[in-house]
């Protein structure tokens, strides 16, 4: 073998695995598939969408960005890119540490998502705990049925 073809050799090597760590580390967790999607135009502003901490429901979180994205007719990659402007405090912590090269699709995030923040998750409320709720002695019946209509809306499965 003669020295150029080693010296060659050894730049290209040197410039694949540089590239590979700058890879690394310029996408986090997400793979080069998500990091390369374009975003549309006029979304350059990310768009206005309410922010997750880590401190409410996942679930319903995920299915309200979903829902406004869905509406933009925003599709996988492009999602993923979105929904991490939204999260806040322990919420990007969270995100800052997920493993390198490992969220490759919107399933995946919310599934990872999920998985996480599921001690945020509030327990779906049932009839049983509407017979919970009774008028105060000074409770004006206007407010006492208001207050019972919050917590109706609250319970799956009631028939008006």
């Amino acid at each position: 073998m003669s020295l150029y073809f080693l010296f060659t050799f050894f730049v290209i090597l040197h410039y694949v695995i540089l590239n590979n760590i700058r890879h690394r580390a310029s996408y986090g967790p997400f793979t080069r598939h998500i990091c390369d999607a374009q975003i549309p135009c006029g979304l350059e502003k990310p768009l206005q969408m309410d922010s997750y901490d880590g401190t409410t429901n996942p679930n319903e979180y995920i299915e309200n960005i979903k829902a406004i994205l869905t509406y933009r007719s925003m599709r996988g990659a492009v999602k993923c890119k979105l929904f991490i402007t939204t999260l806040r405090r322990g919420a990007m912590t969270w995100f800052k540490n997920l493993q390198r090269i490992f969220i490759d699709s919107w399933d995946d995030l919310c599934h990872e998502f999920t998985a996480h923040f599921t001690a945020s998750r509030t327990q779906p409320k049932t009839v049983v705990s509407l017979e919970e709720i009774v008028q105060a002695k000074s409770e004006p019946l206007r407010d006492y049925i208001e207050r019972f209509n919050k917590e109706v809306v609250q319970v799956r499965g009631v028939d008006e």
